[in-house]
């Protein structure tokens, strides 16, 4: 042993040298005893090796006592054992103050440290060791050592002893580490205090730690402790234990973990994290639940565009946390498989699943399972694990590679419908929705998708496949193979499947008539072939029980719109709350008739989309159809062509209408600016208007084009004044500039429904911007207004003159002087403007860079302002009594409402002006996401990403919602008109 004294002793009983009181010098205490164990040393005879360490010195001796034949071994065996282990338990110092100190300061360089010492187990260990050959020699013999085993919050610490008097001991501490999640195998030996511990990282060969403790049994199950605290919902561990039957007992008698929630995903994926020297800040998650309580589970890409997508490592952590949870629904919809895919991990094969959540053996033989890559492995893990509770995973755009050849003999296909066929269709385990959408499907994937359609025992409600590159025969045999599922399918989506051309008496026959549980049918982005049936018969239409109807972007016959406007004029309608008929080249007198058909109750839920079709032709009917009250509850017209006289005629019939309650006609564009008449339409729409609560007037802004009402549509907003219903209005870009800010701040002065007003892309300049503020000062009911982040930039990014003497040459022709009028600012005792700082003289370039600090430095304060007063209002919608000019500094002596509701939570807008976390799950509410660290953010909130020691892990919030990247930030979704709908 290093540093250490070893004798070589044939005593006649254990009492000559052992003595639980120490008090003979010639013995050795009993709590000094590290461990007894039979050295493998490949050496002839019998002995027993004892090791011993004194705590004042730190200082490991070790005797080999060499006995004559195995049995009398095993009877000094078990009589060490029976004397030491007692006597180790009794100790109340295992170990001395400055090894703890050293492995205090040792545990906080890893940042496995705990506040509390009780969380921690200390055990004195021997490094035993390996076998070898009889002809070396002592002195050739690898060194032994006594290091101090260390079980933290996510790590196994082999910690090295350090002498007391060495300086800077506790600094200069050094061992190894590993994660308790890659400990694979502990196998404690019956005989001795010897046992074996495995740990490997995925892809690479286990290293294997051949120890030797007195407190062994209390190390594996300390051990295992540890690995059921960080997954907490797991039923086993991964850990292959071997040992005494009275240790195993003493395992499986431990308490069971709480009931799973989505908290419990938090703990094992930073504890997969660290375990594999990864980085847990890069894991971006949204983990809520819906208004039925069910959770539900979304993985977004990582921060950062250095790195963007996860590596293998992080790829595994994520799945193996999320075993054993209790979401209803999983998305991995936008995140890259592909690096697990055709991966295979020779070296172990411990995280390997071959049963269910309820202990059920799943069909494949786990020879079977060690063959398939890691990606197959990991999906069918999930599945069988979260069996009975998961019902919906995504998939969607997670296998980025394209097949080469349809012939491929090497295609490996996505890997997903590989993994989940074979233990779907034996009813192992049942996943009814899974969606595929987004992913090139290749030849080998195709069998597996027929053959996952055409099996009864699936149960599917949906396998959505739109975007998936199916061809007409491939598209036809995988809608004949739906049959199967007439019974259970509740959702179809082929749409995408561009190389497809679409043949409505081929596919949607007679035959979906017996679908009747069809709630979903997504049929956009097709090519139809022309003919004069419908798209989809009156007949089927009418069995089907319709949530939602899309088909976007597909071209719609007469004869479509005449089946639809029968069903909707029928009561099989009345669940409908979703039709999308944007871009479908219907007219003005299609969509009256759409329109005039609709039952009241079809119409009280229903959000319709007519936008970017060729309604000019026909409008006056759709006008009249509205203005004789008649609507949905939600109605887009978003990218539409209009005359004035026609788009004057609509805001008249809107005025007076009392069905539709959202309205969105964003980028609408006019042959002229509006005239004086349809002003005051525009004007007559706020005033007179009592139904509409969420309004779209936005212009469009872009490079080749724009679209804005003119100059004359600012003074017709003074009609706001008298609305009494609108929550949110958005007019982004319609040019209102500092006009516009004033008529704005006058009506926020007197408007008190108004929750949530966008008008940001206005070219609003800083003291535009201020007076807008001055209008919110007043108003305590607005609770979103945009930061001019756009007008910002248009004020502070112009362009340099090319050179002083061009510009004096320019100035002295033309204009002889420029001059710029504002509007009067009406100020009061309590409203304040910036005021700004004269610049020095020099250089245009100077005064440039100097004017654009300082209106920097002057936007600034004013976002803050606006944050300020929304936090104001905020905390008055809560139930605060909050004076007007309450800042945070001031929140001392409010007075709590009765109801005790949270400043957060008094009001949110469904929409946010950067994109809209509601869109993750349609039923679900504004989500509370956990982040890693504990954290909670909302939707509306920013993070940024920051690391630091993992107990303090924070996550950055998604930007945008990636299941959907073709919609618009502006465009109105069905969660907002269900939010809005009364």
């Amino acid at each position: 042993m290093r540093n250490a004294s070893r004798d070589t002793v044939a005593p006649d009983s254990p009492t000559e040298i052992l003595d639980d009181r120490g008090t003979n010098r010639s013995v050795i205490p009993l709590r000094h005893v590290v461990s007894v164990y039979t050295p493998e040393d490949g050496k002839p005879g019998f002995g027993i090796e004892l090791v011993w360490l004194n705590q004042h010195t730190n200082q490991p001796s070790s005797m080999l006592l060499i006995v004559d034949d195995p049995d009398n071994r095993d009877l000094w065996l078990f009589v060490l054992k029976r004397c030491v282990h007692p006597a180790a338990m009794r100790d109340g110092e295992p170990i001395s103050l400055h090894n703890r100190l050293c492995v205090r300061s040792y545990l906080e360089k890893c940042g496995d440290s705990s506040p509390e010492d009780s969380d921690m187990r200390l055990f004195k260990v021997v490094c035993r060791a390996t076998a070898h050959p009889a002809d070396q020699t002592p002195a050739d013999e690898p060194s032994k050592e006594v290091k101090i085993l260390v079980i933290g919050l996510y790590k196994v610490h082999l910690i090295s002893l350090s002498k007391p008097d060495q300086a800077g001991a506790a600094d200069g501490v050094v061992g190894e580490s590993f994660g308790i999640l890659t400990v694979s195998s502990l196998w404690l030996n019956e005989a001795d205090h010897g046992f074996e511990m495995a740990h490997r990282l995925p892809l690479h060969p286990p290293k294997i730690l051949r120890l030797a403790s007195a407190m062994s049994e209390e190390l594996a199950c300390q051990l295992h402790r540890g690995f059921r605290r960080l997954h907490p919902t797991r039923p086993d561990t991964a850990i292959a234990f071997r040992g005494p039957g009275s240790l195993l007992d003493r395992m499986s008698d431990e308490p069971s973990p709480v009931e799973a929630g989505h908290d419990h995903f938090f703990d094992p994926v930073i504890a997969y994290c660290i375990a594999y020297d990864q980085d847990p800040s890069r894991i971006r998650y949204v983990a809520s639940s819906d208004s039925a309580n069910n959770l539900w589970f979304q993985l977004f890409p990582p921060p950062g565009t250095d790195e963007a997508s996860y590596n293998v490592f992080e790829l595994l952590a994520v799945m193996r946390a999320l075993r054993y949870t209790s979401f209803v629904s999983i998305s991995f919809s936008g995140v890259e498989l592909d690096k697990l895919n055709g991966l295979f991990d020779p070296y172990g094969h411990e995280h390997v699943c071959t049963r269910t959540r309820l202990g059920t053996r799943i069909g494949l033989s786990k020879e079977e399972m060690k063959t398939s890559c890691l990606l197959i492995q990991e999906i069918r893990a999930l599945a069988a694990s979260n069996h009975g509770i998961l019902s919906k995973i995504d998939f969607s755009n997670s296998i980025a590679k394209i097949p080469e050849d349809a012939m491929d003999y090497e295609d490996l296909g996505c890997g997903v419908l590989e993994a989940l066929y074979p233990i779907c269709s034996t009813e192992c385990v049942v996943l009814p929705w899974i969606n595929l959408s987004g992913i090139h499907l290749s030849a080998r994937d195709i069998i597996y998708l027929i053959n996952f359609a055409a099996t009864r025992r699936t149960h599917l409600k949906a396998l959505e496949v739109a975007g998936c590159h199916l061809n007409d025969s491939n598209l036809n045999k995988f809608l004949a193979a739906l049959a199967s599922q007439e019974n259970t399918l509740e959702a179809l989506n082929i749409s995408r499947n561009g190389s497809a051309f679409f043949t409505p008496s081929a596919t949607i026959g007679p035959k979906f008539s017996s679908f009747r549980n069809l709630a979903s049918v997504n049929l956009s982005y097709l090519s139809v072939e022309p003919a004069p049936a419908p798209l989809i018969s009156l007949e089927v239409l009418l069995n089907w029980r319709l949530n939602e109807l899309i088909l976007s972007h597909t071209t719609v016959n007469a004869a479509t719109v005449r089946s639809i406007a029968q069903y909707l004029h029928s009561s099989q309608s009345h669940p409908l709350r979703l039709l999308m008929l944007d871009e479908t080249t219907i007219n003005g007198s299609s969509a009256a008739a759409l329109i005039h058909s609709m039952t009241v109750q079809t119409a009280n839920g229903l959000y319709l989309d007519i936008s970017a079709n060729p309604l000019e032709s026909g409008f006056e009917e759709l006008a009249s159809v509205l203005g004789e009250d008649m609507g949905p509850n939600s109605l887009s017209m978003r990218l539409i062509d209009l005359e004035d006289e026609d788009f004057c005629s609509l805001l008249i019939s809107l005025s007076n209408n009392s069905r539709v309650q959202v309205l969105d006609m964003a980028e609408t564009s006019l042959s002229a600016p509006i005239s004086d008449e349809t002003a005051l339409a525009v004007e007559g729409l706020f005033a007179k208007n009592k139904a509409l609560t969420y309004l779209d007037l936005s212009g469009a802004e872009s490079r080749l084009e724009g679209a804005s009402f003119g100059p004359k549509f600012i003074p017709a907003l003074r009609g706001l004044k008298e609305n009494t219903a609108l929550e949110t209005l958005v007019i982004r870009h319609q040019k209102l500039g500092a006009e516009g800010a004033s008529v704005l701040a006058d009506v926020l002065r007197l408007n008190t429904t108004l929750r949530d007003l966008r008008c940001d892309g206005n070219a609003l300049d800083q003291l535009a911007f201020s007076e807008l503020l001055n209008g919110l000062y007043h108003n305590t009911a607005i609770l979103n207004l945009s930061e001019m982040g756009g007008s910002r930039e248009t004020e502070t990014d112009r362009p340099a003159p090319i050179s002083p003497n061009r510009s004096r040459q320019t100035s002295g022709k033309g204009r002889k002087s420029l001059r710029i009028t504002r509007p009067a600012l009406r100020m009061t005792k309590r409203d304040k403007l910036p005021k700004l700082k004269k610049t020095s003289s020099g250089t245009p370039e100077e005064q440039l860079a100097a004017l654009s600090k300082v209106s920097s430095g002057d936007w600034e304060e004013e976002n803050r302002r606006l944050r300020r007063y929304l936090e104001r209002n905020k905390m008055i919608a809560a139930g605060f009594e909050v004076p007007l000019d309450w800042s945070e500094n001031s929140s001392e002596g409010l007075v709590t409402p009765d109801s005790g509701l949270a400043p957060d939570t008094a009001w949110e807008s469904p929409l946010t002006s950067d994109g809209n976390l509601d869109e993750l799950d349609p039923s679900a509410e504004t989500p509370r996401a956990s982040i890693l660290g504990g954290q909670k953010f909302d939707a509306e909130s920013s993070w940024l990403p920051e690391m630091s020691s993992p107990s303090s892990i924070k996550l950055s919030r998604p930007e945008t919602n990636t299941s959907n990247p073709e919609a618009s930030s502006d465009a109105l979704t069905m969660k907002e008109a269900k939010k809005y709908g009364r």
